[in-house]
């Protein structure tokens, strides 16, 4: 969410000068009496990154992290620091904290008694699985947490699967079922309080290899606690395959009653058609075009300099495949597909033939080969781990090395595979620990032999063009030697998606006629010149496909349309692949 209040709570301490290094630890709770000491009823706050910054530096910051009993411990170098949590929404110091400059401990302590200023739920939830394949099941994991100031009632979570993959399992039951689509009856979720709906999944052998198959989550009650919404404007946006078009459907979510916005259509890689598209409140606005065979197809919306909050977008895989059912893969990860706020969670991953074990993932992955991202996008970093040893393992701490461009106060863990505790150490270094994994080897049981644990993280502010921005992590398992997961990299950019160079003035063929226009039955068009082989394309006007027409060594291009309705159609005539001629045309 854009509009997440930031506290800063500020506290001169020092690490005095003992041998190795000092520690500043405390408490972070919602004192809900106002009293500024923990009693009963206040509620310990878990998660909350507590930030130290060396006073006199050049941004030099040392991070803790709270765990479930709302404790944080920062390791630091001696020095006087001034320490604030980051990103508790909703609440604000109502305490006058300590001050003044610590020189007689090893370790000082201070605590951070929150007030609620605003009482409400604010619930999370996201959704992944570590890998999947036709050879065997996979589990997904659906995670959810309540990180408002108040319990949240009647939560409920929608949960919408790729029709690709054969839903075998759940670890709650679901309360209904319409389709592919599944609701689940959450109940009561308290203030920090959390949840995980396991999901077992096969990709169905109608899949081909590399298909991207997408799972959306999301949860009620759905919405900022701030009065008014996170933005100002709001689409939802679906993307069909109807026969042979694509149809890109735009929603205005928003209160208000039209929004206009800029939009581009990607064919694969490449923006094919741009424009400005005005949806009016209650009206569904469609942008079709013609799909050829095994293109993907994917719309965005909003300002693209400013990803990802302002961008909504959808995307179309493999509407119309080649003769033998293949299409182009690989393009919907190179994108920001959603997840712009909590409450809304979408997963895109391709299955594999290969069963790849310890691995990092990024999503986007990045525009083409250069892994371009916009300046300022958030980064969603998954680390998946598989056991392929001979017994079973217990316990997994994963020690990832944040890269110096991103923001380690703004890391939340969204999802896992199995129970964790995490925390920002040092500088720069991210800790995550799974203490009652069980995991089993591979070679007695594959399906549940791999996990996974699922991060978003922003780059640093400002960040500047052509960051380079690398990152790897080190997977412990037990007391074995580390595994070292290959490296993500992205390059931050602007206007680096490519468009292809289009005859803003095609060639018009001298002489060429339109009648009768307006037409009731027929319509012929003469293109005067020497006879060639011609395409005739007319579409509607939301540029959907009307009609296709070829005519060898001719001059004259004739339309009989049946049951035509009434209105403004558009035409293309194509020669050796060039567009030699376009107009209007009216039926009556």
């Amino acid at each position: 969410m854009k509009d997440i209040f930031f506290i800063l709570l500020w506290l001169n301490l020092c690490c005095t000068v003992i041998v190795g290094q000092q520690n500043i630890e405390g408490s972070v709770y919602q004192d809900l009496d106002a009293n500024c000491t923990f009693t009963n009823g206040d509620i310990n706050l878990s998660g909350i990154t507590v930030k130290a910054l060396l006073n006199g530096s050049n941004n030099i910051f040392y991070y803790g992290t709270t765990d479930a009993d709302g404790h944080y411990s920062i390791s630091c170098p001696s020095g006087t620091y001034t320490v604030y949590p980051v990103r508790t929404p909703y609440t604000q110091p109502n305490c006058t904290p300590f001050s003044g400059v610590v020189t007689t401990q090893a370790s000082d302590t201070i605590d951070f008694p929150l007030e609620v200023y605003i009482s409400c739920p604010a619930m999370n939830v996201d959704v992944s699985a570590p890998i999947l394949t036709k050879a065997f099941s996979s589990t997904y994991a659906i995670e959810y947490s309540n990180r408002g100031t108040a319990t949240a009632n009647q939560v409920q979570i929608e949960l919408e699967v790729d029709s690709f993959l054969n839903v075998q399992s759940f670890s709650i039951p679901p309360a209904s079922q319409l389709g592919n689509v599944y609701l689940f009856n959450i109940g009561t979720v308290g203030v920090a309080q959390s949840g995980t709906i396991d999901m077992e999944v096969q990709v169905k052998s109608t899949a081909i290899d590399e298909q991207t198959h997408c799972v959306r989550a999301y949860i009620t009650p759905d919405s900022s606690c701030y009065s008014g919404s996170a933005m100002d404007w709001w689409l939802d946006i679906e993307g069909t395959c109807r026969n042979d078009s694509v149809l890109f459907t735009i929603r205005n979510q928003s209160a208000l009653p039209a929004i206009s916005k800029p939009y581009w259509v990607f064919e694969d890689d490449i923006i094919m058609r741009t424009g400005n598209v005005n949806v009016v409140n209650g009206i569904d606005t469609i942008i079709g075009l013609s799909a050829l065979p095994r293109k993907f197809y994917r719309i965005e919306v909003g300002d693209i300099s400013n990803a990802p909050d302002s961008i909504f977008s959808a995307f179309v895989e493999g509407c119309v495949p080649d003769n033998n059912g293949e299409f182009n893969t690989g393009f919907p990860t190179q994108y920001n597909n959603a997840n712009r706020v909590s409450w809304d969670a979408v997963d895109c991953q391709q299955n594999t033939a290969v069963t790849l074990a310890n691995r990092k993932m990024a999503q986007p992955q990045g525009y083409r080969a250069g892994h371009y991202i916009n300046v300022g996008q958030f980064i969603d970093y998954q680390i998946n781990f598989q056991n392929t040893g001979a017994s079973t393992v217990h316990k997994i701490t994963i020690i990832d090395t944040l890269s110096n461009y991103l923001n380690p106060s703004s890391v939340q863990l969204t999802s896992a595979s199995h129970p964790y505790t995490w925390s920002i150490k040092d500088q720069n270094i991210l800790e995550i620990q799974l203490d009652s994994v069980n995991l089993p080897s591979s070679s007695v049981d594959i399906s549940q032999s791999y996990g996974f644990v699922k991060f978003r993280i922003e780059q640093n502010f400002p960040s500047p063009i052509g960051n380079v921005i690398e990152n790897l992590a080190d997977v412990y398992m037990d007391q074995q030697p580390p595994i070292q997961t290959n490296l993500t990299i992205h390059e931050t950019a602007s206007d680096f998606f490519i468009t292809p160079i289009i005859t803003i003035c095609p060639e018009v063929v001298p002489q060429m006629k339109v009648y009768p226009n307006p037409f009731k039955d027929r319509v012929t068009i003469e293109m005067g010149g020497e006879p060639q082989e011609v395409t005739l394309v007319v579409y509607d006007i939301i540029g959907r496909e009307m009609v296709r027409i070829q005519e060898s060594n001719t001059t004259r291009m004739v339309w009989t349309p049946n049951n035509l309705k009434s209105g403004v159609y558009v035409f293309n005539l194509f020669a050796e692949g060039k567009v030699i001629g376009k107009g209007r045309i009216i039926a009556q």
